[in-house]
């Protein structure tokens, strides 16, 4: 679901493939099923995405929620979906309604920026859903989430009415499970920013996220990424296992539902 770049097919050595998530979003197809595609991975499936980014940025929220549901009901122990950068409304209404987002930065200010931001548009989409779900109304006039200066100032104000629809927000609000992984980690001093997204999404957000893991720089790597087959047959397993064993199994767990 990266509508500005999506190549998961290349780093799964899989050749273009003609059906794509565009019919579905067009109304030609009313099930995601039928792009569910083998990947020669033994149980590991794929679901090319969207393709023609025109229609990307004009999908309709019918359709979003109708996607967001049906992969809900996939016949798999987990789905991971991989979501471009940026705040476009579908990418935000994905990652909030999976049941644990994952979000990767490097170790550069930029990339932190760019993380915080998405969370604080994450959460306010997060809340704005749950917000329409319940129906909440607590005046006669409209009450906008962006009215708060900060998403944790949400939280309080809804404590404010002890009511059913309130403190079941509140209740969804704090089950969210948002954990970020560090990427093109060189040395130890690199993992600081794990830290420094932690701590702001506790403060600004009111979200307790915890560094799941990280994947440490290999020199020579980027070369292989180049299609013809799985990645994982052109990489030495022992730099495959060091690289994600830590998140993997902090992962198991949630073993769950959407995983973004």
């Amino acid at each position: 679901m990266d509508f500005v770049g999506g190549n998961l097919l290349t780093f799964l050595g899989m050749k273009p493939i003609n059906d794509s998530l565009d019919e579905f979003f067009s109304g030609a197809e009313k099930s995601v099923d039928k792009f569910i595609k083998e990947t020669g991975i033994p149980n590991l499936y794929s679901i090319p995405g969207i393709r023609k980014l025109y229609k990307s940025m004009s999908l309709n929220s019918g359709l979003r929620e109708k996607f967001i549901k049906q992969i809900r009901y996939l016949p798999f122990d987990l789905v991971i979906i991989d979501l471009g950068a940026g705040t476009h409304l579908f990418t935000l209404d994905i990652f909030s309604s999976a049941n644990r987002g994952l979000v990767v930065v490097t170790p550069d200010a930029a990339s932190v920026e760019n993380a915080l931001r998405f969370l604080k548009c994450a959460f306010y989409r997060k809340v704005e859903r749950l917000w329409r779900k319940y129906k909440i109304h607590f005046t006669d006039e409209e009450i906008s989430i962006t009215n708060f200066r900060y998403p944790a100032e949400i939280i309080r104000y809804l404590l404010l009415y002890p009511n059913e629809e309130c403190t079941k927000i509140v209740e969804e609000i704090s089950e969210t499970k948002w954990d970020v992984i560090v990427n093109f980690v060189r040395d130890e001093k690199d993992l600081v920013v794990g830290d420094i997204v932690k701590k702001q999404a506790k403060l600004g957000l009111g979200v307790e996220m915890k560094c799941i893991g990280s994947v440490v720089y290999i020199e020579g790597l980027k070369p292989i990424f180049n299609g013809g087959e799985p990645l994982p047959k052109k990489v030495h397993p022992t730099i495959l296992f060091r690289a994600f064993h830590e998140f993997i199994e902090n992962l198991k767990p949630s073993n769950e539902g959407m995983v973004l």
